[in-house]
């Protein structure tokens, strides 16, 4: 009887088939659960990103709203953006938005290079001048106690 020899070689593809396939799942299982995991960490990334947009564009429509309001706030103040009504306007009250986030919106002065009027760093050792017909506005949403923040400029 020649056949006898590969008797139970069947049974060993199969379990070695099987362990392939287990060995490929828990990849696959592990890889979907990092995934996931990955996901849900940038959620509030993503709120906190819209936040700070939203920002800037409060900023714009105090700006639209009244030049002189909005030339008038001290520069390198922390503010916090405030809806009262049917206008928004710029307080050093602390106010919390949206679940546990915290805008905070700083106004900087310009400064221009006096050969091309680009703008310039105010730390610059180059002639410059202080433009007063413009602010630079800085958005950062903090949450997680401060530990994490995303902010923006415009």
């Amino acid at each position: 009887m020649t056949h006898s020899k590969q008797k139970g070689v069947g049974l060993i593809e199969i379990v070695i088939g099987a362990a392939i396939i287990s060995a490929s799942l828990v990849g696959i299982l592990g890889a979907l659960t990092r995934y996931v995991a990955v996901g849900l960490a940038n959620g509030p990334r993503v709120q906190a990103a819209y936040l700070a947009e939203e920002g800037i564009e409060i900023a714009r429509a105090l700006r639209d709203a009244s030049w002189s309001g909005f030339s008038s706030l001290a520069t390198s103040t922390p503010y916090y953006l405030a809806f009262t009504g049917s206008s928004w306007s710029a307080t050093t009250t602390a106010t919390t938005t949206l679940s546990g986030f915290t805008r905070t919106v700083r106004f900087d002065s310009v400064y221009r290079r006096s050969s091309d009027n680009d703008i310039f760093p105010a730390t610059s050792t180059e002639a410059k001048y202080l433009d007063t017909d413009a602010r630079l506005v800085s958005v950062k949403i903090t949450w997680g106690g401060a530990a994490q923040s995303v902010g923006v400029s415009y």
